[in-house]
């Protein structure tokens, strides 16, 4: 073989090595350009969609959107879905709200955080007090209140309940039947309070010219003047500032004054028809 054939051979050659390397680089330029065009479409869908986010985000910022559905509260909590968003932290849902759902708040500023100056200083608050004051609360004390009504007379120190049985019959003035009324018995207690107040009269009179405290029966125990060094409990009777007076054998009582009784002794009250004869268990 001669020099020229070698010659055209490697001519040969070096064409063909220089056509694969142009193709190859034709190929690497159009692989460039469609992964050129396939990241500029991909970045202009990106950003149109990503504005239109972005807008639709801001938009409901101001203007919270009114559609809702009836699962939202189940699926993402009272305040929406549970993310570091904070636009959809903004967007809370609104609903009504009971007595039970709402935080107990406190009345105490103090631990609200409120600064309170020295002279408001909220001040315990006082409470009612029902109890009884003045003179009537001095008279409880002393034991001249009775079922909270005060109470015209005291009972002496030698009050007694008597030992003797008295009784008092009650006769109507002018009456055909001789016969008495009623039969009150009077020894069970120290005193009997005659009035029109019932609760706390122990003899209660209807008459309309009886005081609500008439006149009292006491029994005393004093000594007797018949045998010396002795004590006897007695009866007596006090009218208690009446507006028509109490009367023995027919003789006005004056007010808070006692006057001893006797047996068969008859008193009357007022105005009352009604006249009280003492008597004892075996008085004839």
């Amino acid at each position: 073989m001669s020099s020229h054939d070698n010659n055209n051979n490697d001519d040969a050659a070096n064409a063909i090595a220089i056509e694969a390397l142009l193709t190859s680089a034709e190929a690497r330029k159009n692989a460039k350009e469609v992964a050129y065009q396939q990241s500029n479409g991909s970045r202009r869908r990106e950003g149109r969609w990503g504005n239109s986010n972005s807008n639709q985000q801001q938009n409901t910022n101001h203007r919270p959107s009114e559609r809702r559905n009836d699962n939202d509260d189940d699926r993402n909590g009272y305040y929406g879905p549970s993310n570091n968003n904070n636009n959809n932290n903004n967007r809370k849902r609104t609903r009504d709200v009971t007595d039970d759902e709402r935080p107990a708040r406190s009345t105490d500023r103090w631990e609200r955080g409120e600064s309170v100056p020295d002279d408001e200083e909220e001040k315990p608050k006082e409470k009612a007090d029902f109890g009884l004051s003045g003179a009537l609360g001095e008279d409880e004390k002393t034991g001249n209140v009775y079922k909270g009504v005060k109470l015209k007379f005291r009972e002496p120190a030698d009050a007694r309940a008597p030992r003797t049985r008295w009784r008092l019959y009650v006769f109507r003035k002018n009456n055909e039947n001789p016969d008495p009324i009623n039969v009150l018995h009077v020894s069970k207690q120290s005193a009997y309070l005659f009035g029109r107040d019932q609760r706390i009269a122990d003899v209660f009179v209807e008459h309309p010219s009886l005081s609500k405290q008439h006149c009292v029966l006491q029994y005393r125990a004093v000594p007797d003047k018949a045998s010396e060094g002795e004590i006897r409990c007695k009866p007596y009777l006090m009218d208690l500032g009446s507006t028509n007076g109490t009367f023995v054998n027919g003789e006005r009582l004056e007010s808070a004054r006692y006057y001893e009784l006797r047996r068969k002794d008859v008193f009357t009250l007022g105005q009352s028809s009604r006249e009280y004869v003492l008597l004892s268990e075996h008085t004839s």
